[in-house]
């Protein structure tokens, strides 16, 4: 249970990303609409020249893709971390897949079908924008062949040394004096249970 919710507010976050700020029975009704999905490591997602059929967000684990160049050799280009998409530039463009892609170790990921990206376009669409920033970002880091980040995350859990201490407070404080930093959300049990 408490994994099938840290997934949940993982996802969130890169909906968020995505789609910007909006309401949590919205994010619930996205979470709903899509395809969630397991591959163990050497699991094939896709392979290159196949149809599109959607693209992928990895939640945790890590994928990597390949591509078959002119003399015939397949060649690592890059890999997929947690919280990044994968498949987004075949769904624009309604192309083949341009590569290959597995998974290299236990990955969760969700899918978005091609008929639930159009309806996501419309609807949200600053999508676009963001997808255009990833599949950039990704063809710069593989033309310097750079190997991606994880994501910086940071999890703290704030566990008050007596009752006179208020956990609930700090940990509000201290998200807001981390938003500099980048996103910084205090999940006590209750948001945590609700995502």
């Amino acid at each position: 249970m408490v994994t099938n919710q840290w997934h949940r507010l993982q996802f969130t976050r890169v909906l968020v990303t995505l789609f910007g700020e909006m309401e949590v029975n919205r994010l619930h009704q996205l979470q709903e609409q899509l395809e969630w999905h397991h591959l163990s490591n050497g699991d094939l997602l896709f392979r290159q020249d196949d149809p599109s059929d959607g693209m992928y967000i990895v939640l945790n684990g890590r994928l990597r893709y390949t591509i078959v160049n002119g003399n015939g050799e397949t060649v690592a280009v890059g890999e997929v971390a947690p919280g990044e998409t994968i498949g987004e530039f075949s769904l624009i463009t309604d192309e083949p897949r341009s590569g290959t892609v597995f998974a290299v170790r236990e990955t969760k990921l969700v899918k978005i079908t091609p008929e639930r990206f159009h309806r996501f376009v419309q609807e949200y669409p600053q999508m676009m924008t963001q997808l255009t920033r990833i599949i950039v970002e990704r063809q710069q880091r593989d033309l310097k062949q750079i190997k991606p980040l994880a994501p910086q995350q940071l999890t703290l859990a704030i566990v008050p040394t007596s009752a006179t201490v208020d956990a609930a407070r700090f940990a509000r404080e201290l998200a807001a004096a981390m938003t500099p930093f980048g996103a910084a959300l205090a999940v006590d049990a209750a948001s945590f249970n609700a995502l």
